[in-house]
């Protein structure tokens, strides 16, 4: 399904053409996709990365859906639990700066062929 037909709510998205602009949000997406740490949730080059002026704080996230499932399983367990608490990192930066002005360095720092790299993840304007 092409994803503008979603967000414009076409009357029949299903049947829609792909644009420039779908293949362009597919590709996003994946970007984003892959650019996501499966641990923590944050963008690898942020939680990966060892700069100075980025910290983390975990805050708390209830979700009550988790939590029936954890009732659940409690009632089969002796085991007490904090139901739905989850734990997560949230990234910021000392200064406040944009989290996404360490990417570019994130990846160059960590990158066998930076160029390489990069010509692969730029977006269809810059190309």
């Amino acid at each position: 399904m092409a994803p503008t037909a979603l967000i414009l709510r076409a009357e029949k998205p299903h049947k829609r053409k792909w644009s420039e602009w779908d293949y362009a949000l597919s590709e996003a997406l994946t970007l984003i996709k892959q650019e996501t740490c499966q641990r923590c949730g944050n963008y690898t080059y942020v939680c990966h990365s060892d700069h100075p002026n980025i910290r983390f704080s975990v805050t708390e996230d209830v979700c009550e859906g988790e939590r029936a499932l954890d009732a659940y399983r409690d009632a089969r367990k002796d085991k007490p639990k904090d139901f739905g608490v989850s734990l997560r990192a949230r990234a910021y930066t000392i200064d406040g700066s944009d989290l996404t002005d360490y990417r570019r360095g994130y990846y160059k720092q960590y990158s066998t062929d930076y160029n390489e790299w990069l010509s692969s993840h730029q977006t269809i304007s810059e190309r």
